[in-house]
């Protein structure tokens, strides 16, 4: 029998082109990788990211 996952804790905080996002634990955000943008962990609890990076086409 498998164990339950890990409640999901903390918050990120996404910071797009100097605006700060709120980004709780247990949902997503997205943005474009051409505008400036960090993330970091803000609080005390631990955070832990998940990302996906689409790198599109060349044309």
């Amino acid at each position: 029998m498998s164990s339950p996952p890990p409640k999901s804790v903390g918050e990120l905080t996404l910071v797009v082109d100097g605006q700060a996002h709120a980004v709780p634990a247990g949902t997503s955000a997205t943005c474009e990788a051409n505008v400036p943008h960090a993330y970091r962990n803000e609080g005390r609890d631990v955070v832990e990211v998940i990302m996906a990076v689409s790198v599109p086409p060349v044309r």
